[in-house]
């Protein structure tokens, strides 16, 4: 009976976390709880779960784990990583929005949720700006294009040569479909005037492996999902997203100084809620990313993993989100391509 006097907004809220738990193939323990919830004095009191959308052993993990590790230090809970690979990320995002906002369910968002994919799937069950509440940002990383040691080039000019030597036998790896990993490629092929075949993959790992196993000659992904191959010679990197050359790789030049500005798609990661999770715990995980971002230590590891911590607290972030989403509508729209969910 009391229905009738909760407002508009509240009931919408719940009534699309019953259709996004629907949509997941299970209830996750919601209750239909309204937006504005009073945080408990004494959270957190178990294990707090942080999804990501990408395989297990990919790159996206470490940076879950990285976080996952301060969050543990400094609240004193264990953290289980969730990950849920496939759908362009559409999986971890519907998992996380349909969760009970509790603050025991957290998405590792990254600019694939929040830019292209709610632009490439139709009709999916959540809405990226309302479904979620923002937490922090937590690093940015560059993409970069790479090739394979079987492929005789050694820069990007070398490459487009021989590809267009070639016709019909380049294939390019990326990981999802409408991702910046794939919308990165897209664009840098359309600039060089070269149409190497995509091939999709679920998780990094993969990639990696047809990358090695030349069944793809050309990939794009974060820095930090190529990088340790890099490292150790097993592939050539011959490009890089960002304002700047980065420090691991200083002799790779930037698309922008290739004169491919339209394919700089830079990469960010950050931590999110279902919506109508507490402001209380949103702020005190958002202290808890800061201190961290702070910490030289924590620093190494990421800068290990081709990441740069670049905090940005809950209110900016929130503002951050909404310029990010809509930025990618034109740049999804110029791709032409059209997920299928």
């Amino acid at each position: 009976m009391s229905n009738f006097n909760i407002p508009t907004e509240h009931t919408d809220m719940q009534q699309r976390r019953l259709i996004l738990a629907l949509a997941a193939g299970t209830l996750l323990g919601v209750t239909a709880d309204a937006p504005a919830q009073t945080a408990p004095a004494n959270w957190p009191q178990r294990p707090i779960h942080i999804a990501f959308a990408g395989a297990p052993g990919g790159p996206a993990e470490a940076l879950t784990r990285i976080i996952g590790e301060e969050i543990t230090r400094q609240l004193g809970q264990p953290i289980v990583v969730e990950p849920k690979p496939g759908g362009g990320t559409t999986i971890a995002a519907r998992f996380v929005a349909a969760a009970p906002p509790d603050g025991y369910t957290l998405l590792l968002t990254s600019i694939g949720v929040v830019g292209p994919t709610p632009y490439l799937y139709k009709n999916l069950p959540y809405d990226v700006v309302k479904d979620f509440a923002p937490i922090a940002r937590t690093t940015t990383s560059p993409n970069a294009v790479v090739i394979g040691n079987a492929v005789p080039a050694k820069n990007m000019a070398e490459f487009v040569a021989w590809t267009r030597a070639n016709p019909g036998k380049v294939n390019s790896g990326a990981v999802g479909l409408g991702t910046t990993s794939h919308l990165t490629g897209v664009a840098t092929f359309n600039a060089a005037g070269i149409k190497p075949t995509n091939i999709t993959f679920k998780g990094g790992p993969e990639m990696l492996m047809a990358l090695m196993r030349n069944d793809v000659q050309v990939a794009s992904m974060d820095l930090g999902g190529f990088l340790p191959q890099i490292q150790q010679g097993t592939m050539r990197a011959i490009a890089v997203t960002g304002p700047n050359r980065v420090p691991q790789l200083p002799d790779v030049p930037t698309l922008r100084e290739l004169g491919m500005p339209q394919a700089d798609l830079h990469i960010w990661w950050g931590l999110v809620a279902p919506a109508g999770t507490p402001l209380e715990i949103r702020r005190k995980l958002a202290d808890v990313v800061g201190a961290a971002m702070n910490d030289p230590k924590v620093q190494a590891r990421y800068a290990a993993t081709g990441n740069v911590p670049a905090f940005l607290p809950l209110d900016q972030f929130q503002e951050f989100i909404r310029a990010e989403h809509a930025r990618f509508k034109p740049i999804v729209e110029a791709s032409g391509y059209q997920g299928e969910n």
